[in-house]
């Protein structure tokens, strides 16, 4: 924190827009993001979306240089599907540490979950409260009501207990706080059945995991 001088752990994510894959206009965009952050090196770098097959292969290739000139501690993926993976994992020299996708009970995505965590990648479930179109859902409303917690709450704690690193979002400091408070309860094996049957494939954002 350079205002007031405190020393602060803070983990700092950007990520790769289409417009910038392919070799060197990764590297370039990389550049130019650190610098218009006044970092020297960010957490994790992902690419937001798989890029067109006829630059997948290269643009990876530059993802694994940021990394070997330390411009990143980590890289990753964002939105990526299963086939996405397999085929990465079939070229790659470093694996992605992360694949973000939307990922809560209406849009399960047992498959890629599983095969990310079998291949050590760390999957990170964004939307983990489907922007709150599900609020309402009975099944939700009974196990919220049973621990005497938010359905919001539920949904976090669902996802922590998929194996995810989840990243509710909020503009309000109430919510924010409510959201972080889930480590005082835990679901039920039946309770986590319940919300797995309720998926149906439900994107509420985009979904370039269906992508070629």
């Amino acid at each position: 924190n350079k205002a007031s001088g405190t020393p602060r752990d803070i983990w700092v994510t950007t990520k790769g827009w289409q417009d910038n894959y392919g070799y060197n206009k990764l590297i370039n965009s990389v550049e130019l993001s650190l610098r218009a952050l006044g970092m020297r090196q960010v957490g994790l770098l992902l690419l937001h979306s798989p890029p067109e097959q006829s630059i997948r292969e290269q643009t990876w290739k530059a993802m694994e240089d940021v990394l070997k000139q330390g411009y990143a501690k980590e890289i990753g993926v964002s939105n990526f599907g299963k086939h996405h993976i397999q085929q990465l994992l079939q070229t790659c020299t470093v694996r992605p540490a992360v694949n973000q996708v939307e990922l809560h009970p209406w849009c399960a995505r047992f498959e890629l979950a599983t095969l990310c965590q079998k291949e050590g990648i760390v999957v990170e479930a964004y939307s983990p409260l489907a922007k709150g179109t599900f609020m309402r859902d009975p099944t939700l409303a009974k196990i919220a009501g049973t621990h005497n917690k938010s359905p919001a709450q539920v949904l976090v704690r669902y996802s922590i207990q998929r194996g995810c690193v989840t990243l509710p979002k909020s503009t309000h400091k109430a919510r924010l706080a409510q959201n972080a408070a889930v480590w005082d309860f835990e679901l039920a094996e039946h309770e986590m059945q319940l919300l797995n049957a309720l998926d149906k494939n439900a994107v509420t954002g985009w979904d370039p995991t269906t992508w070629p």
